[in-house]
This record gives structure tokens, sequence and C-alpha cells, in this order.
């Protein structure tokens, strides 16, 4: 497989690991809900790159235009990445607080509450994830544990990418919407950084109490199992 082949298979089997933890509970989330799409969705340029792809091979101009249009407001604009604050809290710190609005609008790749690019979703997305309807008690309803299994999973798909950058979706879609930033990325090369994106870094460290440690075990098995 080429360089960028191995790292989207990795990449899939992440997901695969992550749904198949999903199966057991029972989430109201389905088509159509919208309540969490809005314009803070983080991704790496691994997701972006796949987006990015899959834009231009579906030929959505009309979504592209709507992403270089979002930019134009308010969005979140990660500081650093998971593996950097886990890195923070190993050493004893507190890793600085980073604002999110949620007011701060929509998704512009939402069409009719359906997201136009569900089959290339980042893991932000997938991970967003509800056992309640979040439309009438205006939150999703998520344990501890599924939120310590979502930053692992981010974090190993952060490890993925380690040579690459995390930013803010639209961003980061504009950025590998360039041919030439794909074709350097796709052939495994340093990328340019990105205007307002954070350097990758490998795990060292996951963002779990000693106990979740424990619980995770099957989990970072199974994840382990592709890299053997």
């Amino acid at each position: 497989m080429t360089w960028i082949e191995e790292r989207l298979t990795a990449y899939d089997h992440v997901c695969r690991v992550y749904d198949a933890y999903l199966e057991r509970l029972g989430l109201f989330c389905k088509k159509g809900c919208d309540t969490c799409c809005t314009v803070n969705v983080t991704v790496t340029s691994l997701e972006a790159f796949r987006m990015a792809e899959y834009l231009q091979g579906q030929e959505r101009t009309d979504l592209i235009a709507a992403v270089r249009s979002a930019v134009n407001g308010k969005r979140f604009h990660p500081g650093l990445t998971l593996n950097a604050i886990a890195d923070i809290c190993n050493q004893g710190k507190e890793p600085p607080e980073e604002v999110m609005d949620p007011s701060w609008g929509q998704c512009p790749l939402l069409k009719d509450q359906i997201c136009s690019i569900y089959e290339v979703r980042p893991f932000s997305c997938r991970c967003m994830v509800s056992t309640s309807d979040c439309r009438n008690e205006g939150y999703a309803r998520t344990d501890e544990f599924t939120v310590t299994v979502n930053n692992v999973m981010m974090q190993y798909i952060e490890h993925i990418d380690q040579t690459g950058f995390t930013g803010n979706m639209l961003d980061m879609i504009l950025y590998m919407e360039e041919q030439n930033i794909r074709n350097t990325y796709s052939a495994g090369e340093q990328l340019p950084p990105p205007a307002r994106g954070v350097a990758n870094k490998p795990v060292s460290v996951l963002l779990a109490s000693p106990r979740d440690r424990q619980h995770l075990s099957p989990i970072l098995q199974r994840l382990n199992k592709q890299e053997r």
C-alpha cells in the first residue's frame, strides 16, 4: 500500500472499532439529527484530505462555496491537539481553557438537515453521540466512559496523522482543496503549516483514568490489532 493508503486504512480501522463499541449504547442519534452540527468541528489533515477528495470527486462546488462563505464567520480554532493536552495533564498541569460557542452557526455542509458528506464525516462528528434527544434536553447525554473512549480514539487518529495538523474543519477542507497540498500529503512529504492549524503529536499517554484504562483494555487490544 502507498503511504496515504496505509493511513486511511488505519483510520478506517479506528472507526470500525468505535462503531462496534457504539452498538451497545442504544443511541438516539439518527439521520436528520443536526443539533450538534456546528462550525466548531475539528479535524486532522488525514480527515480533511479524505473530505476534500470526496468533494472534488463528487464535483460539489456548491459545498466548497458554502464552506468558503462560512469561514467569514466565527468558529472554533484549537490551540492544542488532544495529544498535547494529554502531555500537559500527565505533567500535573491544567491545560488552558478554549472557547467554543454553538451559537456561532450550523455546519455549512448540512443540506435539509442532512450531512452532505456523511460517508466521509470526520471522527469529531461520528463521536458526537447521545442516548436522548438533544433537541428536547438542550445537550447530548453521554456517559463519562464514552467520553473517555472518544478521546482515546481521537488520540489514536492524531497519532496516525502525527506528521500532519489539526484545525477547524472548514479551514482544513479549504487547505486540502489545493491539489498541490493533497499531492504533497498523499506522497508522505512534509506539509506546509495551514494558516490556523496546530501540529499533531504521537500518543505518549492516554487521556484516561486508571479505572477507565482497565475497562479500555479490550478496546485498545482491538485498536492495536491493526498495527500488528
